[in-house]
């Protein structure tokens, strides 16, 4: 692992490795000095909650480095519109409807 830049802020980052596998975005100014040493060798540094700042909580604009959505059809994306826009009143909850809505659809 070497140390990048934030393509929004251009802050320095490194991406730690989290529980599930998946590689994460920290500030590199919350790395320790074990973490330096792992980096330094080419490891793979594990993500720490409390120890490590994750950079969408500091980047000036983390939306921006969201991924978009995808969907698989172009019903789907209508459905998740749909369940978007009801009203609050409606008690059923979203994900109970766009189940119903992609039943038969997907």
């Amino acid at each position: 692992m070497q140390y990048s830049k934030c393509r929004i802020c251009h802050e320095e980052i490194i991406f730690a490795q989290n529980t599930q596998g998946k590689f994460t975005p920290i500030n590199a100014a919350s790395l320790t000095m074990p973490d330096k040493y792992l980096l330094g060798h080419g490891q793979v540094v594990p993500f720490r909650p409390g120890k490590h700042v994750l950079h969408f909580r500091t980047c000036t604009n983390p939306m921006a480095l969201r991924k978009k959505k995808t969907y698989k059809s172009q019903k789907e994306k209508k459905a998740v519109q749909i369940c978007a826009e009801l009203p609050q009143l409606v008690s059923t909850p979203r994900e109970t409807c766009e189940t119903d809505l992609f039943e038969g659809v997907l």
